[in-house]
This record gives structure tokens, sequence and C-alpha cells, in this order.
């Protein structure tokens, strides 16, 4: 299967590309938008606004999760702990 680019429904925030004049039609990132879902609202934003969310096969992502090759450092745990902690 040859893949091309496409409009898609949704987007994953590990490997999103935004544009300004998006993020900015949008009014931002919500910080309240919380956990596991906030890429899904964003997305209802951008269709909301007038905007696509595209599937682009030639971009190369690498995401790097903290593990021994890519540690968590002590300046990042405050965050990282807030961000993903059940209370948040």
């Amino acid at each position: 299967v040859q893949l091309e680019r496409r409009e898609a429904q949704c987007c994953e925030f590990h490997c999103a590309l935004v544009r300004m004049t998006a993020l900015q039609r949008v009014g931002g990132l919500d910080e309240r938008l919380l956990a596991t879902k906030e890429h899904i609202d964003f997305c209802m934003m951008i269709w909301a606004t007038g905007g696509q969310v595209q599937f682009e096969p030639r971009a190369v992502v690498t995401y790097l999760f903290p593990g021994r090759r890519s540690p968590l450092y002590r300046s990042d745990w405050r965050f990282f702990a807030l961000r993903w902690s059940p209370r948040w």
C-alpha cells in the first residue's frame, strides 16, 4: 500500500506538527485539558475553526520516553510527575 498525505480525523500529540496560525485560531493549548484525550479535543477545535488535520507519511518522528538511554533529569521531574499523576 502506498501511503500518501491525506486528511485524518485525529493526531497523536506525541507526533503533531501544528501551524502557528491554527494554534492562534483556537486560542492555544488549554492547560486544563488533562491526561489522555486532549489530542481529540484539540483536533475538534481545529475542525470547528475551519482547519484540517493531515496525515503526513514523509514525516520522521523520534519520541524519547524517559529511560536508561534518555533519563529524566531532576529539573524535569516536578513537571513529569504532575503531568502524569492521577490527581491532575
